[in-house]
């Protein structure tokens, strides 16, 4: 038995030692031998920066540190003391850049890399982007400057806003207790023409070791209108675009239906009179319940932009009824009443013909003629559909060439709430000389009725046309669930 133990304990041992040959024959006969691997890489973003930190091996061999980054492919590199640290990489560009921290011995040979990947901040940077610009909107009235801040932000330092008055530069600073106060603010001072005013700030970013100056941006005197004034702009006087020429020569402006927000008026240097809901014609009876039925979706900031233009521009505004601000009076808004119809002569319908065309079959048992006739009360309703809304043109032959500059157009009088739905939200109306090539009557295809119980709308053309036929297209509206469809109109007069 002691004879069999020590011959396995030999055969360890000459097992052992083959082993080591074979090594040495791999590493060019002598074993490989590794430096110590830096540790804990910990890499953090600054501006245009990155601080790279790290623990040293203990390994005695280890004569310098090498530090690499490179972003693209392209890359640097520095040898640092023994023992140092931590470094700081200063001068990066938008990117990230791969970070490799080395062991390294006096000849040259590497331990294997400690690695990372990080990002620094640059304007490029898309949190530096979004980084709050403390001014939402801001308009250049006359000489003076209206301001909208946003929400201040506790990652603010400092902030402020430079400007000229009579040739001194001024500087407004600003903070969350005046941004609180004054989210809409009118400069005080007269803003010197043709100079600049500048916004300054710095603040922190998350995870940024950096306090960031900010470039500061300027406030350049271009101006922008909200996609419902250019639409408004559009409907009433065909512009596509709101040129400065435009806006220049404009001095009355009559707004009658839902609109976003009023601040567009201060972009508008030659205005005058503002005339809020001056051509929504309301029944009598129904005042209380409609009197104040077109409506803001920002009413601060329009309140805001009324205050502004009426002191410094001294713009006249008249309000009818109670739209846009049914709970609100103001020493600067002129109160008008109901709006009452101008006096209009119209046009004779005697002998005039009439055909329906429409994507269902029509079976109404009113005829469309009671549309256009002076003596008829009841107006017209679509057929009730159950499935879809439906199309419905009306198509009137004058006989003889006429000509014509605009149309008024009343609404029925429901007898039933749940038929308040029905009433007709928009007419199309184009003209014919021969009833074969038809031309729309007004700048838009489809134009905006005063959709309440009897109210009347005028649509007045561009501009006088002669023609033989009219058309009027209307569509279906739904019921409040929306499973049945169907529409109405009380009377359509020609003038």
């Amino acid at each position: 038995m002691k004879y069999w133990l020590l011959l396995l304990i030999l055969s360890i041992f000459t097992g052992c030692e083959s082993l080591e040959d074979t090594y040495s024959d791999y590493a060019e006969g002598g074993a490989l031998r590794y430096l110590g691997k830096c540790r804990e890489l910990n890499v953090q973003p600054g501006w245009k920066r990155l601080i790279v930190t790290w623990e040293n091996h203990v390994d005695p061999v280890i004569d310098k540190i090498k530090l690499s980054w490179s972003l693209d492919g392209v890359g640097r590199d520095t040898l640092l003391p023994k023992g140092t640290t931590s470094c700081s990489i200063t001068g990066l560009e938008n990117g990230t850049y791969e970070i490799a921290v080395y062991s390294m011995d006096k000849d040259g040979n590497t331990s294997l890399p400690a690695l990372e990947y990080m990002r620094p901040y640059t304007a490029d940077h898309e949190n530096v982007m979004s980084f709050t610009r403390l001014v939402d909107k801001y308009f250049f009235v006359k000489d003076r400057l209206a301001l909208v801040f946003g929400e201040w932000s506790d990652k603010i330092e400092t902030a402020a806003l430079s400007y000229y008055s009579q040739g001194v530069q001024k500087n407004l600073l600003l903070d969350g207790d005046f941004i609180d106060e004054h989210k809409y603010y009118l400069l005080p001072d007269a803003i010197d023409p043709d100079s600049k005013v500048v916004v300054e700030r710095s603040g922190r970013l998350e995870g940024c070791s950096d306090l960031i100056v900010f470039e500061p941006y300027e406030l350049n005197r271009h101006r922008t209108y909200t996609p419902d004034f250019k639409e408004l702009m559009r409907v009433k006087y065909g512009q596509r675009d709101v040129t400065e020429q435009f806006v220049a020569t404009l001095e009355t402006l009559e707004i009658d239906y839902n609109i976003s927000t009023l601040e567009d008026i201060l972009n508008m240097p030659a205005l005058k009179t503002l005339s809020l809901a001056k051509n929504r014609y309301l029944h009598p009876s129904y005042l209380s319940t409609y009197k104040s039925d077109s409506k803001l979706n920002d009413v601060d900031i329009s309140v805001f932009a009324l205050e502004v233009a009426t002191e410094v521009t001294g713009l006249k505004v008249e309000r009818y009824n109670k739209h846009y601000f049914p709970r609100d009076e103001f020493d600067f808004v002129e109160e008008k009443g109901n709006p009452e119809l101008p006096e209009i002569t119209y046009l004779k319908p005697v002998g005039w013909e009439y055909t329906y065309v429409g994507e269902k079959d029509y079976e109404n048992e009113t005829d469309i003629s009671v549309l256009f006739d002076e003596v008829s009360g009841g107006g017209w309703k679509s057929a009730t559909s159950y499935d879809k809304a439906f199309r419905h043109e009306f198509i009137v032959d004058m006989l003889t060439l006429v000509t014509l500059k605009g149309i008024v157009v009343t609404q029925q009088e429901p007898r039933l709430s749940s038929q308040v739905n029905y009433i007709a939200q928009k007419i199309q109306v184009k003209t014919s000389i021969d009833g074969e090539t038809w031309t729309d009557a007004t700048y838009v295809v489809e134009n905006t009725l005063g959709a309440t119980k009897g109210e009347t709308t005028i649509l007045y053309f561009p501009s006088s046309r002669e023609a033989k036929y009219i058309k009027f297209v209307v569509t279906d509206q739904g019921n409040a669930s929306g499973t049945s469809f169907a529409v109405s109109l009380q009377k359509i007069r020609m003038f």
